[in-house]
C-alpha cells in the first residue's frame, strides 16, 4: 500500500498488470506459433532461426524514434495505436495460415508466402517497440519510485505466468486445432488489452516537454545513456547477453526438432514447465535484493547464463532441456526487475521516453544480431558436422560469450552498481 499516493495512482496499478499481462499472453503465444508456423514455409534450419531476429530488427531502428514520440506525444494515444496496428497484422497471418493445407510440407525458402510471412512479422517487431516502451515509460506514473522493485516485480512475474507458462501451452494447443487459430487469439487478446488500457487513468496521457528539433531529442537521449556511467554499463553488457541468448532460444526450435523430435504441443509443454520454478524470481525478487544486495543480485543472475546455454547444448532428455530453460528464466526475471527499476529511478520522467528508446536500442539490439548470428553460425557448420552438432557447438559458443559477459560485468560495475 502507499497511501500518501493520489486515489487515481492506486487504482490505476490493477488494471495495467492485468493488460500487461494479456498482451504478455498474446507475446508468448507468438513465441511459439512463429518459428513453428515458419517450418511449414521451409525446412532450411538457418532460415527458421532468422525469425525471432527479424522480429527484433525493429529495436535497431526504431527504439531511439519511438522515445521521441513517447516524449512528445500522450502514452496512452501511442499504446493503443500500437496495439491496434498489431491486430491488423495479426489477422492477416492469420488469413494466410488459414491458406496453407493441413500436414502439408514445408513450401521451398524463397516462395513467396515466406517472403509475405518475414515481412508481416517484421512490422509486428515494429509495433511491439512502441508498445513495451510505453509501458515501461508509464511504469513510474503510476506507482511510487520507492516501489519500482516490487511493482516490476510484479508485472515480471505476470509477465512469466502468462507469456511463459499459459501462453506456451495454449500455443501448442491452438496450433493443433488450426495454423490459423494461434493468430486470431493473439488479436483477441489484444483487443480486450486495449479495452483495459482506455480505462486507465494513469495512462491517459504523459505528453512532456519536448524540443522542437526531433533529431536534437533523439541524439540527448542517445547522449544520456552514454554519459552515465551505470547506465551505459549496463547497455553494453546487456548488448552482448541479449546477442548471446538471442543466438541460443533463435535455435531452440530446430535443436528441440532435430534431438528430441518433439511437436509443438509438446514443446509449449516444456516452456511452461520450465518456466514455473522462476515465479520466486518474481514475486519474491524485491527481497532477494535486499537480502544479498543489488549488487550481488546482478552479479548472480548473470553467473547463471552460461550454466544454463551449457546445459542446454550439451542436453539430450527433456528434464535437462527444462533444468536450463528454468534456470535462464528465473536469472532474465532477476535481472530485468533490477535494471528497468534503476532506470525508471534515476532518469527524470520528461526524458524517459528518450532514455528508454536508446536504452533499449542498444540492449535489445543484441536479440536479432544474435538471430542472424545463428542463422549464420548453422550454414557454415551444418555442411561439415551434421546439422545437430551445428546446432550443439552453436550453443556452446553462446554459453562461452556467457562467461565472457559475467567477466565484463565483473570489471565494469565494481564501483557503479546502486
Amino acid at each position: 500500500m502507499t497511501p500518501h499516493l493520489p486515489a487515481r495512482k492506486i487504482l490505476a496499478f490493477p488494471g495495467f498488470l492485468t493488460a500487461s499481462a494479456l498482451l504478455r499472453v498474446a507475446d508468448g503465444i507468438a513465441l511459439v506459433s512463429l518459428p513453428w508456423f515458419t517450418t511449414l514455409l521451409t525446412s532450411d534450419a538457418a532460415l527458421i532461426a532468422l525469425v525471432l531476429g527479424i522480429t527484433r530488427v525493429p529495436w535497431l531502428i526504431l527504439a531511439v524514434p519511438a522515445g521521441v514520440w513517447i516524449d512528445r506525444h500522450p502514452r496512452r494515444m501511442l499504446l493503443l495505436g500500437s496495439i491496434g496496428i498489431s491486430i491488423v497484422i495479426l489477422l492477416i497471418l492469420a488469413v494466410q495460415a488459414s491458406l496453407i493445407p493441413e500436414n502439408s510440407g514445408p513450401a521451398a525458402s524463397t516462395s513467396a508466402p515466406l517472403l509475405g510471412f518475414f515481412t508481416l512479422i517484421f512490422l509486428g517487431g515494429a509495433t511491439q517497440v512502441m508498445r513495451e516502451t510505453v509501458e515501461q515509460t508509464v511504469l513510474p506514473d503510476i506507482v511510487s519510485p520507492k516501489d519500482l522493485e516490487r511493482a516490476n516485480g510484479r508485472l515480471h512475474a505476470a509477465y512469466l505466468i502468462c507469456g511463459s507458462i499459459l501462453a506456451p501451452a495454449v500455443a501448442g494447443y491452438l496450433f493443433s486445432i488450426d495454423y490459423s487459430v494461434p493468430f486470431v487469439v493473439q488479436a483477441l487478446l489484444l483487443t480486450w488489452a486495449a479495452l483495459l488500457l482506455r480505462r486507465i487513468p494513469g495512462a491517459r496521457s504523459f505528453s512532456r516537454a519536448a524540443s522542437s528539433n526531433f533529431w536534437s531529442d533523439m541524439i540527448a537521449g542517445l547522449r544520456l545513456v552514454a554519459a552515465n556511467a551505470l547506465l551505459g554499463r549496463l547497455a553494453l553488457i546487456l548488448a552482448v547477453l541479449n546477442a548471446a541468448t538471442g543466438l541460443a532460444f533463435a535455435l531452440l526450435v530446430p535443436f528441440v526438432q532435430e534431438t528430441l523430435s518433439l511437436d509443438a504441443w509438446t514443446y509449449g509443454l516444456v516452456l511452461m514447465i520450465a518456466a514455473i520454478g522462476a515465479l520466486p524470481a518474481g514475486l519474491f525478487g524485491h527481497w532477494i535484493v535486499r537480502f544479498l544486495s543489488a549488487r550481488l543480485t546482478f552479479m548472480l543472475s548473470l553467473g547463471c547464463f552460461p550454466i544454463a546455454l551449457g546445459l542446454l547444448a550439451t542436453a539430450d532428455d527433456l528434464p535437462t532441456i527444462i533444468i536450463a530453460l528454468f534456470i535462464e528464466t528465473f536469472a532474465s526475471v532477476l535481472l530485468n526487475m533490477l535494471t528497468i527499476s534503476w532506470r525508471q529511478r534515476m532518469v527524470a520522467p520528461e526524458m524517459l521516453g528518450r532514455v528508454n528508446g536508446a536504452y533499449r536500442m542498444i540492449v535489445w539490439g543484441g536479440l536479432p544480431v544474435g538471430s542472424f548470428l545463428a542463422a549464420g553460425l548453422i550454414a557454415l557448420l551444418a555442411p561439415a558436422f551434421g546439422t545437430e552438432e551445428a546446432l550443439r557447438l552453436s550453443l556452446a559458443a553462446s554459453a562461452a560469450v556467457c562467461i565472457f559477459v559475467s567477466g565484463l560485468a565483473f570489471v565494469l560495475m565494481r564501483r557503479h552498481a546502486p
